[in-house]
């Protein structure tokens, strides 16, 4: 159990040192290990003051790095959400109508599938729009594609 504001910092400082975390997300993973709530917000407040902990950076990190994966708009903008990011600043980061998300689509698509989407039948055209959706891409977008 972390019992001083030293220990605390200490193992909040290890967390970030692997990758950049939310504010929400170094809480949850610190509360279970730390005697006094109080004090761990408090040390949290004191890193965002010290820009150790950054809402912001930790959102375009996260973003870049499940964009890479190819992971759409949709599923990366629930996921930030269930890591604590607020609604405001995953808007000011993440952009629907950037033409990224379109050429990222067609991309995985195309890995998944080594078949052109062209001369299809329904149910190929289907099964495609379903993989794409649970990847996060937005219906529309999937529609405009592939019927």
């Amino acid at each position: 159990m972390l019992e001083t504001k030293k220990e605390i910092t200490h193992k909040i400082i290890q967390f970030l040192a692997l990758r950049e975390h939310s504010a929400h997300e170094i809480q949850k993973k610190c509360a279970p290990k730390v005697l006094d709530l109080e004090l761990l917000a408090s040390v949290i407040a004191e890193l965002i003051k010290k820009d150790l902990i950054s809402d912001e950076r930790f959102t375009e990190s996260y973003i870049q790095m499940r964009y890479r994966k190819g992971f759409g708009y949709i599923r990366i903008k629930q996921e930030l959400t269930e890591k604590g990011i607020s609604s405001l600043l995953i808007e000011q980061y993440l952009i629907l109508e950037d033409e990224k998300w379109q050429i990222s689509m067609i991309n995985v698509l195309t890995k998944k599938y080594k078949t052109s989407s062209n001369n299809l039948d329904y149910k190929e055209k289907a099964k495609r729009a379903r993989f794409l959706e649970y990847r996060g891409f937005p219906t529309q977008l999937i529609a405009d594609y592939l019927f």
